[in-house]
């Protein structure tokens, strides 16, 4: 091979070699997605509104904003005007997500919730059977030791949610809240439905109460899958994660459990 031939393919290979290695370098040198996870009341209360959320999303400024929602992101016209004049009801996170998007065109706006084709409905059904399931399991003859434990769940739930719409934004996504709905959660998953097959003579009305323990746990499973996948898919970028406080605890948990890398959101809100 001629020496002036040999040098041209040295420096070839060379050349993509070192090309290589730069675009390796990039990948490896690609920052995680950062995830904020925001829980909400979504009718919000007398301490926190769309406003207040509205003025949340503009201080973190996403990248992406992920909605509790199982279709693609829609403005709606006169959404502002439906809630003035009390035409219907639009959540907070649809008011305040869509003044963003309206000043902030370069934001996706991508929903990761499971398909739920009548939400009003699936709502109103679930109200009605845990309203069943409690009256009759308030009304059961139950052992002593079921009924002290029966009896503070109760009251911890009753004062839960008596404290949340008395709260701030800032005040219910603190890691505290968190706690505690994991553990009413995990007590009314195991004890109090192991009480209701117990003392419940009307049986259809527990079968429906456990299926809506199953379907809110399948729920959040789906829906941490899809915010682990939109995390790896989009290196670098900031995502906000609106949910309803109750999701809150198991999605965070999950994304951690998958060492993405998640933002504490009270930090940020106690700043506001």
């Amino acid at each position: 091979m001629p020496l002036n031939a040999a040098y041209r393919k040295f420096f070839l290979v060379t050349i993509l070699s070192c090309m290589g290695a730069g675009r390796l370098l990039s990948q490896n040198n690609t920052s995680p997605a950062e995830i904020i996870i925001i829980g909400t009341i979504h009718t919000g209360n007398k301490k926190f509104n769309h406003k207040t959320l509205y003025k949340t999303i503009k201080a973190v400024e996403p990248d992406m904003i992920l909605r509790e929602q199982d279709k693609p992101y829609k403005p709606v016209f006169g959404l502002s005007l439906v809630r003035f004049f009390k035409i219907g009801k639009p959540s907070i996170e649809q008011l305040s997500v869509q003044k963003y998007a309206q000043r902030n065109k370069n934001c996706d706006i991508v929903p990761y919730d499971t398909l739920i084709p009548d939400r009003r409905g699936y709502v109103k059904k679930w109200i009605g059977i845990n309203k069943r399931f409690f009256a009759q399991l308030d009304n059961a003859s139950k052992s002593a030791s079921d009924s002290i434990l029966y009896s503070d769940f109760r009251k911890m739930n009753k004062d839960y949610y008596a404290g949340v719409v008395r709260s701030t934004l800032a005040e219910i996504n603190h890691a505290a809240v968190m706690e505690r709905t994991r553990h009413l959660y995990e007590v009314e998953k195991k004890q109090v439905l192991a009480m209701g097959k117990s003392y419940i003579r009307d049986t259809a009305t527990v079968a429906d109460f456990e299926k809506t323990l199953i379907f809110w746990e399948k729920r959040n499973n789906y829906m941490a899958e899809q915010l682990i996948k939109i995390a790896n898919e989009n290196p670098g970028k900031k995502i906000l994660v609106l949910c309803g406080l109750n999701h809150k605890y198991y999605l965070t948990q999950r994304l951690e459990q998958a060492q993405l890398l998640v933002t504490d959101s009270y930090k940020i809100l106690a700043k506001e």
